[in-house]
């Protein structure tokens, strides 16, 4: 008797579990939250095509540059009230929709085939850019509010600061610089191995199109493992000389390399990739794959940042 009751709660909830799983998928891919994730794939195009054009200005001497919460510092500058604050408030609808987006598919896995492995790393990975894009989100919420928020260049400094000020602190970084730069080279070396098959809906491209795509993609990952290194090494810097000023963000570390002449060099290589993950991500907006279900046969799984 009660392994027959034992067995009937699991059946319920596995009948439960399923059908959780089934109204997920079909939220996510709902033509609301689609068009939303699609906006916000437009807006990130947009940002790292900013990133990019300054990045390249920044490394022939032209201009100086900025991340993404610096663009969008600029934006609420130069549109002034209220058109800048309705603006940021269009773009963080744009990346609220994306960001739940990635949450979804990052709980539920809604790319995942029936034949396909669970997918931790995926999963992993949209959480990852959910809470990023929430961040962002967050962010943009602050500048319509009329509050300047902070950003990475002065965000890192004080956590490498604080943790300097315990006694494994120093470890800690040093261990933090490690993962950034491992995490850095991983990018580069996954962007370079994928063949984005999985990531677009190749059938509708043409091939022009599809090998675009594909050197764009990888243009972006270079750009985005590299930055992870170059931040990774800096907080090497501060840890091995107990110097928390030596620990910089993105854009501290562009101004960084700016300062070398090599570095400039390195710089217009980030520049140029950026710009491509801008384009790849423009791109993404029109073909990326969206979540039908497990039955409707458009399984894919998304590695691009």
């Amino acid at each position: 008797m009660g392994v027959e009751t034992a067995e009937r709660g699991k059946a319920r909830a596995g009948e439960a579990g399923q059908a959780a799983e089934q109204g997920a998928e079909k939220a996510a891919g709902s033509p609301a939250l689609e068009w939303a994730a699609r906006a916000g794939w437009i807006v990130k195009g947009l940002l790292y095509l900013t990133m990019g054009a300054l990045a390249m200005g920044l490394a022939v001497g032209v201009s100086g540059a900025t991340d993404q919460r610096g663009i969008l510092r600029l934006v609420t500058r130069t549109f002034g009230d209220p058109w800048g604050s309705v603006l940021v408030i269009a773009i963080a609808v744009a990346l609220g929709g994306h960001a739940l987006w990635n949450f979804f598919c990052a709980i539920f896995d809604p790319f995942q085939g029936p034949d396909a492995d669970a997918g931790w790393g995926r999963r992993l990975a949209f959480a990852a850019r959910g809470i990023g894009y929430a961040a962002l989100l967050f962010f943009c919420l602050q500048l319509a509010s009329g509050r300047p928020g902070s950003d990475s260049d002065s965000t890192v400094p004080k956590a490498t600061a604080a943790a300097l000020d315990h006694p494994f602190g120093q470890v800690l970084i040093v261990i933090a610089g490690l993962v950034a730069i491992g995490a850095g080279v991983g990018i580069v070396v996954q962007g370079f191995r994928s063949s984005y098959k999985k990531d677009l809906q190749e059938e509708q491209m043409t091939e022009k199109e599809r090998a675009t795509a594909k050197i764009l993609g990888r243009l972006g990952s270079s750009a985005y493992g590299l930055v992870c290194v170059v931040i990774g090494w800096f907080v090497l810097q501060a840890a091995l000389f107990h110097d928390p000023k030596q620990a910089k963000g993105i854009v501290g570390a562009f101004n960084a390399l700016a300062q070398q002449p090599a570095g400039r060099l390195l710089l217009g290589l980030i520049a140029l990739g950026f710009l491509g993950l801008g384009l790849y991500s423009l791109a993404a907006s029109r073909w990326m794959r969206m979540p039908r279900g497990r039955a409707g046969g458009h399984a894919g799984r998304s590695r691009q940042a």
